[in-house]
This record gives C-alpha cells, sequence and structure tokens, in this order.
C-alpha cells in the first residue's frame, strides 16, 4: 500500500467534518438570526406600544380640557374657545360641527380614535324606576318573567334594606364561608360601576348583561337626554323611529317638535323620563390599534369653569 492511498480516507473523512461543522454553524447562524430578528419585532412592537400609550393619555387630557373649559350647546361641546364677546351670543346655536357627546368616535390625525358620551345618554341603572332598562329588556327580546326576575335581583342589590323582592335574592341567612360572602351577600348599596351586575346572581349568566354594561351609567337621574343616546341603544329603545338624531341637518333634535316628528312612540314615555338637556357627567375613550383609555370627568365641579371672553 501507497503512502497516497492512506491519505485519500483521510483527506475524505477531513472534508465530511469540515461540512458537517460548516452545516451547524450556518444552522446556528440562521437560529441565531431568527432570535435576533424576534428581538427586534419585540422591541418595535414594544416602542409602537409605548407611543400608543402616550398618545392615547395626551388625548385623554385634552379631551378633559375640553370638557372642562369649552362652551357647550344641546349638540356638544364646540371646538374652539370664542374669541370676542360677540361669539358668545351664537356658542348656543347648533352648527353641526360640535363635538357630539353621544358616543360618536372621531378620528384625529394621529389616527387616534376619540368620543365624548355624556352619561344623561345611557341607561341610569341606579335610578328607583327602571323604566329604560325595562324597555331596553323587552325591546331586546327577554320575557317578561326575566325582565321582572332581573329587576327585583338588581333592586335587592342596590336597596338600603334585607326585604327581598318576591323574586329578589336579598340574603336570607348567614355566610358559612368567604366565598358565600363575595358571591351570594349583596351590599344594599348603589352600583359604582356598572360591571357589578356580574356580582348579581340572576344577571350573572343572563345572555343580555354585557350588552347592558355597554350601554350603562351609574346615574340616580331616570331621565335621558334623546340627543346623546349611542345610536346603538336609541335603535333598541325606538325601534319604530322615523330617524334618530344624528339623521337631521345638525345632528341633533333642536326641540319636542322635532322629536315627536321623529319619534312617534315618545307619547307614550312620561315627561319625566327624557328631555333635550346635558348634565356635568362625560364619559371619554379614546383608542388607537388594539389599546383603549377611557376616563370619566365631571365637568365645573371643583374644577376652573368654562373659559369666557371678558
Amino acid at each position: 500500500m501507497t503512502p497516497f492511498s492512506t491519505l485519500r480516507p483521510q483527506r475524505g473523512a477531513i472534508l465530511l467534518i469540515v461540512l458537517v461543522s460548516i452545516m451547524v454553524l450556518t444552522l446556528m447562524i440562521a437560529a441565531a438570526s431568527r432570535l435576533i430578528d424576534g428581538k427586534i419585532e419585540t422591541a418595535k412592537f414594544a416602542r409602537e406600544s409605548a407611543n400608543d400609550i402616550v398618545l392615547t393619555k395626551n388625548k385623554i387630557a385634552e379631551l378633559q380640557y375640553v370638557v372642562a373649559t369649552h362652551p357647550l350647546n344641546s349638540a356638544g361641546f364646540l371646538r374652539r374657545i370664542p374669541n370676542n364677546p360677540a361669539e358668545i351670543q351664537s356658542m348656543t346655536e347648533v352648527s353641526g360641527r360640535e363635538i357630539k357627546v353621544n358616543g360618536t368616535f372621531n378620528e384625529d390625525s394621529n389616527g387616534l380614535r376619540y368620543s365624548i358620551q355624556a352619561s344623561t345618554g345611557l341607561l341610569p341603572i341606579n335610578s328607583a324606576d327602571q323604566f329604560w332598562l325595562r324597555s331596553f329588556l323587552i325591546n331586546s327580546g327577554a320575557s317578561l318573567s326575566d325582565v321582572n326576575r332581573l329587576l327585583d335581583g338588581l333592586y335587592d342589590y342596590a336597596d338600603a334594606n334585607s326585604r327581598p323582592k318576591p323574586l329578589g335574592h336579598d340574603q336570607k341567612k348567614t355566610p358559612i364561608n368567604q366565598f358565600e360572602i363575595q358571591t351570594q351577600l349583596h351590599p344594599n348599596y348603589l352600583l359604582q360601576t356598572c360591571g357589578e351586575l356580574f356580582n348579581i346572581k340572576v344577571w350573572r349568566d343572563y345572555p343580555l348583561t354585557q350588552s347592558v354594561v355597554d350601554v350603562c351609567s351609574v346615574s340616580r337621574i331616570p331621565s335621558l337626554n334623546l340627543n346623546s343616546i349611542p345610536k346603538r341603544l336609541f335603535m333598541r329603545l325606538f325601534p319604530n323611529a322615523e330617524r334618530g338624531p344624528w339623521e337631521t341637518e345638525k345632528g341633533v333634535f333642536s326641540n319636542d317638535k322635532a322629536v315627536l316628528n321623529s319619534i312617534t312612540e315618545i307619547i307614550s314615555v312620561p315627561d319625566e323620563y327624557y328631555s333635550l338637556l346635558l348634565n356635568e357627567y362625560f364619559i371619554l375613550n379614546v383608542s388607537i390599534g388594539n389599546y383603549t383609555q377611557s376616563a370619566a370627568i365631571r365637568r365645573g365641579v371643583e374644577k376652573i369653569p368654562p373659559i369666557l371672553p371678558k
């Protein structure tokens, strides 16, 4: 056997080792590249998320300033503060360019979607007479027995005594453990958030509960402002209406005659349950992408009053 014949297998083995090493290094480099790309994407997402949070917080602050300082008429907030006393006379006149307070979303140059919702346009679940909540449930397809059961359960949860309604669920026995205290005992106090409806046994698994939570407020005032009702709620409360306020020339019902011409069934609604007046409570919503932020503000109470020219 010649020396050259013994070298051939060795050269083949070395070549195989080199090829395997190159393949392993290639795989390692590819894996590292994918890992780096993933970290870059994560960093980009984190930066964009942080930017979205900053934008939404700034927009919330801007809307809070608008609610606290800008003049308000029956349609919503004026988009700017009047420059001179002569403009004050026209502030109450609806132009149709106001920032509506019926939850209608607007979009700004940054892609932010924002809305202002007056609490007087939402179902007042803390009112003594659940006129609008009853109407909403019935028009949503709930049976009369279900409606009575839901309302009695709500009354027992929120009223100031432990006497149960006929179909209610006020606790009659001493709870035996902490779980019963949390899930069965009712606080006998007004709801602080709409989400508390899920704490009420009869509401917890009812199909319409989330629909109510989405369009309710914890107001005690039984009257709804017809101009600030969100479109989806308006259509549920007045399914036979000829048109809603958003379909009028300036986006609002200007007077009772306009209301009667648009909602014939309003004749059967007692006067104390509807109006065209706003109160001082407003809910702000801002969203961009998958990030949403909300805030509530009370106008003109322990804050600077609306700014007017002297």
